[in-house]
Parts: structure tokens; sequence; C-alpha cells
């Protein structure tokens, strides 16, 4: 069963889905709860990879909240289309605001919250697991790389515009908000708390980046330490087969079980 909720901010509310795992409701007990977060893509929580996974993970008996963030798809916009001051944008708000929903659940085991993101999802998973203490574990799969230096106002221009984790089609995003957001949510600030928790990084062996993203992000796993698993998806792209144009669906399937695999230790 999935449910559609919303998602409070201070200001705002953003459109989220609850998908339920099968259960008997004759058994008591309480379930570990996810929350998703999407990448950079338009679609937000419809794109197919959140939507598969949520589905797959309730499945296997997991609450699992997505959500629709900041600027995408059905969330909020702002009523300028122009964001130019730091404060009206931390893609941050809505994933604590999605782990404070699932604690608030009673069926919700406490010791058992994660949170969970693909591309710039899983940097939001890394930078919010990191300090909420309500967070056991996190799930990041293929997190976006997001500790670029920028010296020059051109450079930054360029950057804003070509790899800013926002879709910009249709908002205009101000100087001003790109470093303070890219700061944020930089999985490296964050070490000495990722290294004390779980935590599963997966990437693709074909990402189509400008660097070498897999030597970064197995970098990244052995900075924060033993508790980090890193995995690596053979001959994947960075949508693991679920790119509606190219669909190949057994990279998909042995995503899912390494997450699975991961989650069932854990």
């Amino acid at each position: 069963m999935i449910k559609e909720i919303r998602l409070n901010l201070h200001w705002c509310n953003i459109p989220g889905r609850i998908y339920f795992p099968i259960y008997d409701p004759k058994k008591l007990s309480t379930f570990p709860g996810i929350v998703l977060c999407h990448g950079n893509n338009s679609l937000g929580q419809d794109y197919e990879l959140i939507s598969s996974l949520a589905k797959d993970l309730s499945i296997n008996g997991y609450y699992v909240i997505t959500f629709d963030n900041l600027c995408y798809n059905n969330s909020w916009y702002p009523e300028t289309n122009a964001l130019i001051n730091p404060e009206d944008l931390d893609l941050r708000w809505g994933v604590f605001s999605a782990v404070t929903f699932l604690y608030s659940l009673p069926e919700i085991d406490k010791q058992k919250i994660y949170t969970m993101g693909h591309s710039m999802g899983g940097a939001l998973a890394l930078s919010v697991g990191a300090v909420d203490l309500r967070v056991q574990g996190i799930v990041a799969v293929s997190p976006t790389k997001v500790s670029r230096h920028i010296s020059t106002k051109e450079q930054l221009e360029q950057y804003r515009m070509e790899e800013l984790m926002l879709n910009t089609t249709r908002v205009y995003i101000s100087h001003n908000i790109v470093l303070p957001l890219r700061h944020v949510t930089n999985a490296e600030n964050y070490i000495k708390e990722l290294s004390g928790k779980p935590i599963l990084m997966t990437c693709a062996a074909k990402e189509q980046v400008e660097f070498n993203y897999q030597e970064w992000v197995k970098k990244l796993s052995h900075k924060i330490g033993d508790n980090c698993e890193f995995y690596i998806v053979e001959d994947s792209g960075h949508y693991y087969g679920t790119n509606p144009d190219s669909p190949v669906h057994h990279y998909y399937q042995q995503l899912l079980e390494k997450i699975l695999l991961w989650f069932n230790n854990h």
C-alpha cells in the first residue's frame, strides 16, 4: 500500500509518500524505516529508480518514505522563480522532516531508521545521516561529489548552470546559494560523524563524469573507515539500468540484492 503524505517545513509543505510493508495485522511488531532521497532529476520521487527501490524495499519489510525535494517535481517553488538568499534553500530540510515523520510512527522501530539516496540524494542521505542521532545507518547510491573548489565568479556561474545539485530548468539560483548549499551537503565535512555509523556506498562502473569518480567514492569510503562498505556494480551506468531509454534490469537487481543483504546484516 502507498499513501500520499505532506512533510511539514516551517514555511511550506512538500509532497511525499509512504510505502507500507506487507504484514500480518494480527502480529504486533515494529518495522525498520527508510527515508529514500531522489537525485537531481526533475521527476523527483517519481523517477523509476526511486519508485522501484521504494516498492521493493517495502515488499521486503521496510517502511519507506519518498518525497519531492524543494524545487523538484510537485514540490514547493519560489513565487518569483528565483532563489537569492541562502536561507531560502537547504535540500536537507525535507530529509530531516521525513526522518521526523518516520520517527513519530508507532509502527517504526526507533533503533532502525535509515537514510538512503541516489546521486544528489546520496549526498543528502550522508549529510543528514551523519548529524541526525535518530539515523542508525546510511545507504548512498552513487553519491555526488560536491567538494570542488571554485575561485572565480566565472567558474561559479558555469558550475551553477551545469553541475549544481538542483533542477535549474524552472528556477534561477543566485550564486549566493551555491557555495553554502554545496558545503552543507559535502560528505567530506562529516567524516568523523559518519565513521560511527554503518554505511553502504555503491558506485556504477560506468559513471559518466569528468573526473575519476569511482576512485573518489572509494577514497571517501576509506576515509570513513571500517564501518563503510563499498560496492561496485560492474558494467552499469549511473541509473543502474532504470533509464527508460535503455533499461537493463539485471543491473538494478544486482544493486537491490546488495542493498537488501546490507540491510539484513544491520
